[in-house]
């Protein structure tokens, strides 16, 4: 799947989000890398669970679409997942600690392996 930002009109547009966020990010002093970020999978008791989803709903938040997942660069295994209201009324994202249970899925991996 090709990198998109939810609600972006275009390539430009989720560009254009993607750079807002990793600012915001590097405003408050935590750097992020260049890893386009699709999804989180975690392996639960064999089973396979969506966590975040660009373009998903979180489970924290009804209504509040997963808008952009982007990986610390400065802390081994940290992402930020961000949701549209933390976007917009630049707000923290939510952090997540990642161990050998998660997958993370980036955008160009094939539709099937999410």
């Amino acid at each position: 799947m090709s990198f998109f930002v939810p609600y972006m009109p275009d390539r430009e547009g989720s560009e254009l989000l993607w750079d807002h966020g990793r600012e915001q990010l590097e405003d408050r002093g935590l750097p992020t890398t260049w890893r386009r970020i699709r999804a989180l999978l975690l392996e639960h008791r064999g089973v396979t669970l969506l966590v975040a989803a660009v373009g998903s709903d979180t489970e924290v938040e009804e209504d509040d679409p997963v808008m952009l997942i982007l990986e610390a660069s400065d802390v081994e295994g940290l992402v930020y997942v961000y949701t549209l209201s933390q976007l917009v009324e630049d707000r923290r994202p939510f952090g997540l600690r990642l161990d050998v249970r998660w997958r993370v899925v980036d955008f160009g991996e094939g539709a099937g392996q999410a």
